[in-house]
């Protein structure tokens, strides 16, 4: 069972300037681009970086 800390890390809380700055700069995004993709997805960060490969927005390593 995920701990409520763990669950909060893999969510992007939008509402938050700092987690916002953070997750703009990780999927190098403009803050209106991560809003708009969170309202399609949901803030699940896995759900946005799958999101994003499949635009071919965002490439991981």
């Amino acid at each position: 069972m995920q701990s409520e800390q763990t669950k909060r890390k893999n969510k992007i809380n939008l509402r938050v300037s700092w987690e916002l700055n953070h997750w703009c700069e990780v999927f190098n995004l403009r803050s209106e681009e991560l809003r708009e993709i969170v309202k399609k997805v949901g803030p699940d960060v896995d759900a946005v970086r799958a999101y994003l490969a499949r635009k071919s927005i965002f490439k991981s390593y």
